[in-house]
């Protein structure tokens, strides 16, 4: 990897799981190896910084540059995109709960999303969103 920006990590169990560039990749913690990459070959037009989220499905939720938000299988690296209605860049990762994803954009709003990618409302806010949304677990 070069440096051209940052990656986004998350980690579970054994596994780290990277975007960074072209690419959202699978190592394994114990010896360093990959396990697998989405996409298998670099699609220029498609970068990841946001760091993966993962759901109890064993889901990875990512955001794009390209303004499109992925869920990537975390066992063989299956990834397909969930949602194209931003129009801005992720560069913050998505907040997942049991039925909910919340991803914001560099377009000023968080995308609250069911977990088929359906948007359910939308929160506009004064500037780009670049963190990942926090929860309080207290809340009901």
């Amino acid at each position: 990897m070069t440096a051209s920006g940052w990656a986004g990590v998350t980690t579970d169990g054994d596994t780290a799981y990277v975007s960074f560039n072209t690419h959202v990749v699978a190592v394994n913690l114990s010896n360093g190896t990959e396990r697998w990459r989405y996409p298998a070959e670099a699609d220029p037009k498609i970068t990841f910084y946001a760091p993966p989220a993962l759901t109890e499905e064993g889901n990875l939720i990512v955001g794009g540059y390209d303004n499109v938000l992925y869920s990537i299988d975390s066992v063989n690296g299956a990834g397909t995109p969930l949602f194209d209605g931003a129009n801005g860049r992720y560069i913050g990762g998505s907040l997942v709960s049991t039925d909910r994803i919340y991803t914001p954009s560099a377009d000023r709003t968080l995308y609250p999303l069911n977990m088929n990618g359906q948007l359910l409302w939308g929160f506009e806010t004064d500037e780009p969103l670049w963190a990942r949304p926090a929860a309080d677990p207290e809340c009901n």
